[in-house]
């Protein structure tokens, strides 16, 4: 979490080399917006994950 002016931003882990960032308006109930992004995440990770590209050998 990151205070900004006016708000909060909200970054947590959704997969491999992916994130979901939230801005956020001041008096917002952060715990449930805790809550409601891990369970987007899990399931943005599950389709929007991407896996460490692996090196093309020539030969």
């Amino acid at each position: 979490m990151i205070e900004v002016d006016g708000g909060h931003l909200f970054v947590v882990r959704a997969g491999m080399e992916t994130y979901l960032g939230v801005l956020a308006r001041e008096g917002l109930d952060q715990g449930l917006l805790g809550h409601q992004m891990r369970d987007l995440a899990r399931r943005m990770g599950e389709l929007l994950g991407t896996t460490p590209r692996q090196e093309e050998h020539s030969g």
